[in-house]
């Protein structure tokens, strides 16, 4: 099979440009600016076409050092002067050893590995509304209405007992209710009270007046 480079590539133009000027000879900085690259970088990238002979390159002395220099190799040569190329000395692949068929050189493509998607848990129900039977509902002539706090109000028999002078101690976290029942008996009655903490656990309400 023959050298053919890619189009756009640096060898490929470069051979390209040999095919249309095969007396012509680029320098190595010649050829860097006219196919857009690094000068260090032609060596690489012009390998595959010096070996398969369709570039020629060679080291010599010019301006008192040594240079590259690019030319046509005998592939363009010959294909210029309207010879046949010269095949390409690639070995050639050996046949499977499977004997399944293959083609000789045919790499058989893997299957494709599909991935399984991701499993997620089902979305939640909303719960739905209970109905109301009418076998739970019962009908009182007289039901007593409890309390907002759900007892008694305890706090202001508590505070109404109280002297001039006397103070009710309580845990604190019956703090807020206890004030609030002690300002309802003061603007009820006249009554002063002044609320104060005793420590991290314990509250005192004093009757002032």
């Amino acid at each position: 099979m023959s050298y053919v480079p890619q189009p756009d590539s640096v060898a490929g133009r470069m051979c390209a440009f040999f095919r249309a000027h095969p007396a012509a000879e680029l320098s190595s900085s010649e050829a860097a600016e006219r196919f857009g690259c690094k000068a260090s970088d032609l060596s690489a990238l012009l390998a595959s076409a010096v070996q398969a002979k369709a570039l020629t390159s060679e080291t010599r002395e010019f301006g008192g050092a040594r240079a590259r220099f690019f030319s046509a190799g005998p592939a363009i040569a010959q294909t210029a002067r309207g010879e046949s190329p010269p095949v390409s000395a690639a070995p050639r692949p050996q046949e499977p050893a499977s004997g399944y068929g293959v083609p000789t050189g045919v790499v058989p493509r893997p299957a494709p590995v599909v991935d399984s998607p991701p499993i997620y848990a089902p979305a939640p129900q909303p719960a739905r509304k209970t109905r109301l039977l009418e076998s739970q509902v019962r009908i009182h002539d007289s039901l007593p209405k409890p309390s907002r706090t759900g007892q008694k109000p305890i706090y202001k028999p508590m505070l109404d007992r109280l002297q001039v002078g006397q103070a009710m101690e309580y845990p604190k976290q019956f703090q807020g209710s206890i004030t609030h029942a002690a300002r309802k008996l003061a603007a009820a009655t006249g009554k002063r009270f002044s609320t104060h903490t005793l420590d991290a656990t314990r509250c005192a309400t004093w009757r002032d007046e």
